[in-house]
């Protein structure tokens, strides 16, 4: 009898006690899979762009899988690009203190962690706290590029030049790498941000030092000019001016009219033919400049040459009004003194502008003043184009 139970229903005892252990052995392998394929799929859905998707399987995820801070990570930044921005912070923070955790935060997950809580509070307009987060991660690595940038941005930002100039700078000692020309351009900031504070002894010498890292670093140019100007040491200021056409020949006609001054005080106003000619050998079509150059030779009587450069503004730009009312301006100064004749020339006059101002090619932003950066979208180097303005006149 016990030999019979031993043949017939010993092997599948055995069998069922196998499986059993088995099953226990594997059991907590299959509990795994089914958060990892739910974080497998917020991946996929956010590389899709499917941010709804995304934002769903990550809180699957973080509900079986209390130690993926990525995912955690992910929900939390979803949040706040849902302007969640409260719940995101108490997500980032509660990873931060180790509150979803058992396991010990690597430091690599600290720094992303605490970045993510730097942009929590950037959204929430905390941009002082940000700043103050991303301080501390680069004090604990000066190599971190990405948080050295983020904080860069913020300056910017806010216009505190000097502290982006200074930032900035380090980033490229710590590497010992020759500082770019935007380290030059935050100097240059800085300058001008010292000159509405009324230091003006501070902000040539933030100018100076941005055109020691790029010679060629057109606020810089621009303003030691202007500030020469005021002073009147007009040999400074033709040398920093000319550099500045070269630099920047689309923005040249800001400084003509005082330039023109410059060389009529010294005694040599000729000069200025060289100055416009220097400009389009570099910008051939530039507009201010050949009809600035038209009227220099118009008023010294040098009918010709006016004409030359008056025809060439009007191809430079066939549609300008400015143009071709110059020069229809040229073609009848020789016409006689008919009333009609002067007629046309009184409605010309009126058709070039006493304002000219410079537009953001990007938002259309409008200022008088010369722009590097738009201060309504934050952009650099985008005044480009002229807007013509004209005067309003009363009606008679």
């Amino acid at each position: 009898m016990t030999d019979l139970f031993t043949q017939g229903i010993g092997p599948w005892v055995v069998l069922v006690v196998a499986a059993g252990l088995l099953f226990l052995l594997i059991r907590p392998l299959l509990k795994r899979e089914e958060p990892r394929s739910r974080y497998v799929e917020a991946l996929n859905a956010l590389l899709e762009g499917d941010e709804e998707r995304a934002f769903e399987e990550l809180k699957l995820t973080v509900q079986v899988d209390k130690a993926n801070v990525d995912a955690y990570l992910r929900l939390g930044n979803l949040l706040r690009r849902r302007g969640a921005i409260e719940r995101a912070l108490r997500i980032h923070r509660d990873l931060d203190v180790g509150t979803f955790f058992r396991r010990k935060i690597t430091p690599e997950e600290k720094v992303q962690i605490r970045e993510a809580i730097a942009d929590d509070l950037l959204a929430a307009r905390r941009a002082d706290e940000a700043l103050a987060v991303l301080g501390e991660l680069l004090k604990a690595d000066k190599t971190n590029q990405r948080i050295r940038r983020k904080m860069v941005a913020i300056h910017e930002r806010q216009s505190q030049w000097n502290r982006a100039f200074a930032l900035y700078r380090e980033g490229f000692r710590v590497r010992k790498e020759k500082a770019p020309e935007r380290v030059a351009r935050y100097r240059a900031f800085s300058g001008c941000a010292m000159l509405q504070e009324g230091d003006r002894k501070g902000a040539i010498a933030a100018f100076e030092e941005a055109l020691q890292i790029d010679p060629a670093a057109p606020e810089a140019l621009y303003r030691l000019g202007e500030l020469h100007f005021e002073d009147g040491n007009l040999e400074d200021v033709t040398g920093y001016w000319e550099r500045f056409h070269r630099a920047s020949p689309e923005l040249a006609f800001l400084t003509f009219e005082r330039f023109e001054q410059v060389y009529f005080e010294s005694g040599h106003l000729n000069r200025m033919e060289k100055v416009y000619g220097a400009i389009l050998e570099e910008s051939p079509k530039e507009l201010e400049t050949l009809l600035a150059l038209s009227s220099f030779y118009s008023r010294r009587g040098e009918w010709e040459e006016a004409l030359v450069y008056g025809r060439r503004a009007r191809n430079a730009d066939p549609l300008s009004v400015r143009a071709w009312s110059h020069m229809l301006l040229l073609l009848t100064h020789d016409a006689g003194e008919s009333p009609v004749v002067e007629k046309v020339r009184g409605e010309l006059t009126g058709k070039d502008p006493a304002v000219r101002e410079l537009i953001c090619g990007t938002c259309q932003y409008t200022d008088g003043s010369p722009f590097w950066r738009c201060p309504q979208c934050l952009n650099w180097y985008t005044a480009k184009k002229i807007v013509v303005r004209r005067k309003e006149t009363p009606d008679a």
